[in-house]
């Protein structure tokens, strides 16, 4: 099985793996159906090679709507 990892930290990112901002943004993804995986304040995308455009589009809109909310 192949895939790919980004990741990346929100901004004015604090205590390591205990701050929560992270866990928000995952509950809210997971609301619009997209799955990312929180550690702190620091947030995972793991997308198959097969993912399609459209479906990263979704994800990153997902993505964008969430922390714009934070």
């Amino acid at each position: 099985m192949l895939g790919t990892i980004a990741a990346f930290e929100l901004p004015g990112a604090g205590d390591g793996y205990l701050a929560g901002r992270g866990g928000e943004v995952a509950r809210q993804c997971r609301e619009r159906g997209v799955l990312v995986r929180p550690l702190g304040d620091t947030l995972y995308v793991m997308p198959p090679w097969s993912v399609r455009r459209a479906e990263l589009d979704r994800v990153w809109d997902a993505l964008d709507e969430a922390i714009g909310r934070l």
